[in-house]
């Protein structure tokens, strides 16, 4: 999909912007996260991740382990970003992170 023609989900219209709010590194800016969900096609039950679709010209590509927050919620990217269609788009597999509690063992982290 062309990033002109999902604009309009992601930018300003009548004063007022559309999309989630996304920062990365310190760049700030609008995407379109897709939460997860579960569907059932030919009796089986498929579930999707959260996902984030984000203008390249704005964040360039995200990498693994790359943190960020959507709409003030915390996020690790799980993958790289994988270009979409021409290109102008990225689509960006996450994790949320907000809450997590990390456990130490003997001194080793789980």
């Amino acid at each position: 999909m062309a990033w002109d023609r999902i604009a309009t989900r992601i930018a300003t219209t009548s004063s007022r912007v559309v999309g989630d709010a996304v920062v990365i590194n310190g760049l700030a800016g609008f995407g379109i996260l897709q939460t997860p969900r579960d569907e059932l096609i030919n009796g089986m039950v498929m579930s999707t991740g959260y996902r984030l679709e984000l203008p390249v010209e704005v964040f360039g590509n995200v990498l693994e382990g790359t943190n960020l927050t959507v709409n003030g919620t915390s996020y690790r990217a799980i993958e790289d970003s994988m270009p979409m269609a021409d290109g102008a788009i990225t689509s960006v597999p996450l994790e949320q992170t907000a809450g997590e509690t990390i456990y130490s063992v003997d001194g080793d982290w789980l």
